[in-house]
């Protein structure tokens, strides 16, 4: 292991014992309260989906049964997919899988970021306390539970590249950072933004490195050779299917529909109100960016696109410092940049004649904070000018945290203990108000949200169904079953959506959706809405009309009794219309 800051050897001796204790009571609480968590959570949230989970379970199905050129998706880093698709020769039950592997990715988290921490401060209390705050973070661990992304994964490949990194800082050999590099291309198929984020930590501690030119140039080329050739690989993967030589199209996905917002100028014109999904997914539920949709097409002009980046940024920098103050706690946040503060004060105080071991521990405690603050800022910064979403930020936290428990308890040396004392009281009032707050997971996941999209998936399947059109949303839309539901109801029905409408149609809006349904002549259609609803009224009547021997199905949940109804036209040769 390389050296660290520790302190002096009387106050190792004098506080030995008590931070022994403290570091058993701290791990004692890490295990009971992880475990605690997780299966608090699993009793509500393991059977459900979330969207983006539909697309990476879609993949791997496709990969399970040799549809190879099908689970080619330039928008889903394919890491997570791959890693479900070979759990799926011992189990086909996909869902769950993800599950698995979502949750042993947060565990995996939890326990690299204890090597990690106990690696940079020398200190087991110092591990067990950032491992704590990390278990205890605001929704991670009913995140871990509730939804199958490649978030956690991509965070846990994160904490192997700066445990490498920090060997890399120390030992300061080329097969070090080429192993850095191999993490690095590795983290690239979990999630396609380590690349550039990646290379801009490795260029960073290569700049603060103190060596001659010519030897960071060959660190470089070294940490470089790997990620340069496995996104090369796939982006020939890619030209395969989209004819574009791209490592992936999620930045554009996300300009060009968040930030630019031209999806809502755009009007596909195969329906008048419909939105035709039977382009863009696949059957199952798969989206995709077709070769030569209009969102390969759309052009960026950058002299226009640069306002709206800058005001987008400036409305959601706020947001993603709320969530980072919301799991990391303000008491955390402010420990990491007292921390910052002190190490680079220290480094600057250190001189030449100061001994090997102090200077060496230094040099890169100060050296890993500096990474961590550039990957801090370039991350927050990066995601705000697209769309904020708390899972973004799961790779950064544990690191914030790292450095944080050094401040915490006491391995960095500051004068002011007034500050730690402040920091300390200001961690324990966050976890216990983000613990507790009427926005909390333990208030807000109280039950399963999502049965009426499994009780509408069941009456599809019994009815053999294949194409379906959703109409209206869901009656939890903060839960995820909003405008989502037609797409899970699809999933767990193994049917393709063709056809969605977010809300239900105006009485203006009936004939044109009458029209565009004749067009996509689904197997069934779903609409959302309450019985006392005057717009499902209205719609059914005219459903009634189109189709004069449908049958219908409600759709219930536990809580809210009827919720929607499962409309059947007719299947061919039964006499219908």
């Amino acid at each position: 292991m390389i050296q660290t800051l520790s302190k002096a050897p009387k106050r190792w001796r004098e506080d030995y014992d008590f931070k022994s204790k403290l570091w058993a009571i701290t791990v004692v609480a890490v295990v009971a309260t992880c475990s605690f968590q997780l299966w608090w959570f699993a009793r509500t949230c393991f059977n459900e989906i979330d969207y983006d989970g539909v697309g990476y379970l879609g993949i791997a199905r496709h990969i399970r049964q040799g549809q190879f050129y099908a689970a080619i998706n330039s928008i889903r880093s394919p890491l997570i997919s791959w890693l479900i698709a070979g759990l799926s020769f011992t189990d086909r039950d996909y869902l769950h899988l993800g599950k698995l592997v979502n949750v042993g990715s947060f565990l995996m988290c939890a326990l690299l970021l204890y090597v990690l921490a106990e690696s940079l401060w020398r200190s087991r209390l110092a591990a067990a306390l950032a491992t704590l705050l990390f278990v205890l973070g605001r929704g991670l661990a009913a995140a871990a539970v509730e939804s199958i992304t490649p978030d956690f994964l991509f965070a846990a490949l994160t904490l192997v590249y700066f445990l490498l990194l920090l060997r890399a800082l120390g030992e300061d050999r080329l097969r070090d950072w080429f192993s850095l590099g191999a993490i690095h291309g590795v983290a690239f198929l979990a999630k396609a933004f380590a690349l550039p984020w990646l290379a801009l930590c490795t260029v960073t501690a290569l700049a603060v490195s103190g060596k001659q030119w010519k030897s960071r140039v060959a660190r470089l080329a070294a940490a470089a050779l790997i990620p340069a050739v496995i996104a090369a690989g796939w982006a020939a993967v890619l030209h395969s299917k989209y004819g574009v030589y791209t490592t992936g199209s999620q930045f554009r996905l996300n300009l060009v529909q968040w930030t630019l917002g031209a999806a809502r100028e755009h009007r596909d014109p195969t329906y008048a109100v419909l939105t035709d999904t039977a382009k863009d997914y696949d059957e199952y539920v798969v989206l995709d960016m077709p070769p030569g949709s209009w969102m390969w097409t759309y052009p960026i002009d950058v002299s226009k696109a640069l306002p709206k980046i800058m005001r987008v940024e400036m409305r959601n920098l706020p947001r993603a410092a709320k969530e980072m103050a919301v799991v990391e706690t303000p008491g955390g946040l402010l420990a990491f940049l007292f921390a910052l503060v002190v190490l680079v004060r220290r480094r600057r105080q250190t001189s030449p004649q100061t001994s090997t071991s102090s200077s060496s521990s230094t040099s890169i405690a100060w050296r890993f904070a500096v990474v961590t603050a550039v990957a801090a800022v370039s991350l927050v910064g990066a995601y705000s000018m697209l769309v904020v979403d708390a899972r973004y930020l799961f790779p950064l936290m544990p690191l914030v945290l790292a450095v944080s428990a050094g401040f915490l308890t006491g391995e960095v040396d500051f004068d002011f203990r007034l500050w730690r004392k402040l920091c300390i009281a200001l961690v324990i009032v966050g976890v216990v108000f983000s613990l507790t707050y009427r926005s909390s997971p333990f208030r807000t996941l109280t039950r399963d949200f999502q049965f009426s999209c499994y009780d509408a998936g069941h009456r599809l399947k019994a009815h053999g169904g294949s194409r379906i059109v959703s109409l209206g949303a869901g009656p939890f839309p903060a839960h995820g079953v909003g405008w989502e539901a037609g797409f899970k109801a699809a999933y767990f029905g193994g049917s393709r959506l063709v056809g969605t409408m977010d809300s239900l149609p105006q009485p203006t809006e009936l004939n044109s959706l009458m029209i565009d349904i004749g067009k996509a002549s689904p197997d069934a259609m779903l609409v959302w809405g309450r019985p006392d609803d005057p717009g499902r009224a209205s719609l059914l009547a005219s459903l009634a009309l189109l189709y004069p021997h449908n049958s219908r199905e409600k759709i219930l949940d536990p809580a809210l009794g009827e919720v929607g109804v499962v409309v059947f036209p007719p299947r061919p040769g039964t006499g219908g219309t």
